[in-house]
């Protein structure tokens, strides 16, 4: 599923207000158009109609590919401090590895979509990016074996 919301803010540099659209998360396969956004940066990033200033829109966001079967999940720096996050996760036994505590996704579901819960926790953009190219890189030198 993806999910993405229209706010309206104001300009950071000149104060002009407009909608921008922000997303939450994106399927890209759902959304194949918006993969294209995000590998060119596009993605929650505000430009001002009025001055042409960019800025992030430094909000979670999670990218994540139902054929690949990986997702990334962004959190803004500063939610390094949030307990919020932190109830959402748990680090598996004896591991490194960091899976996502959702007890209530139905069995069928853990099967199919079990990848959502090995979510690949990033703290920039950039790297959600980078993780991205990898993955896809990945799949597609499997592949090819």
């Amino acid at each position: 599923m993806s999910l993405e919301n229209t706010f309206t803010v104001n300009c950071p540099k000149c104060g002009h207000e407009q909608d921008v659209i922000v997303w939450s998360s994106l399927n890209v396969q759902l959304n194949p158009e918006a993969r294209e956004d995000f590998q060119s940066g596009k993605i929650n990033l505000f430009t001002c109609d009025a001055c042409g200033t960019q800025a992030a829109m430094n909000v979670p966001f999670m990218y994540h590919d139902m054929e690949r079967k990986f997702c990334v999940q962004f959190y803004p720096e500063d939610s390094i401090n949030d307990d919020v996050i932190f109830g959402n996760y748990k680090q598996e036994k004896d591991s490194s590895n960091v899976v996502f505590s959702d007890s209530h996704m139905p069995e069928y579901e853990k099967k199919n979509m079990g990848y959502l819960l090995r979510q690949h926790i990033v703290f920039s953009m950039q790297e959600a990016y980078l993780y991205v190219r990898f993955m896809e890189k990945l799949h597609e030198h499997s592949k090819n074996k």
